[in-house]
């Protein structure tokens, strides 16, 4: 299997569409987004240094990732996941759209390259613990912001 590696990264970045400028995002996705799934919560953890680099992990069901990355000027993050002993799993790339944070995963061609027709979408929706179950919706997904 493949290991997270430099190259492996840039690959990532490359890929999400890298321009020249500062490596961070405008706005940070830093935080825990949850999700009910089939198979039990889904949980989403994010971590973006003021650099731009951003580490987390994916977990829930069969899903048990790591993740390391960069955040883009446009906000988007991508970067590439790994098992819990360090082998390349998948590529991923992360935006939010409007009150929801979309995650993609996104699979390795023959060459080792991010392939869209290999994609899975996970969408985590945003609330704020509170209001949803006061305007009578129920809560989906929390998103929790630790001040750095």
């Amino acid at each position: 299997m493949h290991q997270i590696t430099e190259k492996g990264l840039l690959v990532a970045v490359l890929f999400g569409g890298f321009g020249g400028g500062p490596l961070w995002a405008a706005e940070s996705l830093t935080g825990t987004y949850t999700l009910r799934g089939t198979q039990g919560a889904i949980t989403l953890v994010l971590n973006q240094e003021a650099n731009g680099k951003v580490s987390g992990s994916l977990n829930g069901g069969d899903l048990a990732l790591v993740l390391k990355g960069m955040a883009q000027p446009t906000g988007v993050v991508v970067g590439a996941t790994a098992t819990a002993q360090g082998q390349f799993a998948s590529y991923f790339h992360v935006t939010r759209v409007g009150d929801q944070v979309a995650f993609d995963l996104i699979g390795s061609n023959a060459k080792n390259e991010p392939d869209l027709s290999k994609k899975t979408r996970i969408t985590f929706p945003l609330t704020v613990p509170g209001l949803a179950l006061a305007q009578g919706y129920p809560a989906k997904a929390i998103r929790v912001v630790v001040p750095t």
